[in-house]
């Protein structure tokens, strides 16, 4: 409902949050900060709400403990 129509002008968590899948064609899109014209004026929108967030080889549920979340950056 209401994020639709705040898409048009501003990126909402939920427009954004498709940049972040592990699939190229959608980590290829929504890029933008605030204002979403950005995206369609460069032709990288996409409303795509249903993709999976993240990489593959990271473990969401791992990952967002505190301690794996201080050691992430020491890992290879």
């Amino acid at each position: 409902g209401i994020d639709n129509i705040l898409r048009l002008f501003v990126v909402t968590p939920r427009m954004h949050y498709t940049h972040h899948s592990p699939d190229k064609e959608f980590t290829n899109s929504n890029y933008g900060n605030f204002l979403s014209i950005w995206d369609r004026i460069f032709k990288t929108y996409r409303k795509e709400d249903t993709v999976i967030f993240g990489l593959e080889e990271v473990s969401f549920k791992e990952s967002m403990s505190i301690k794996e979340l201080l050691l992430a950056p020491f890992k290879p």
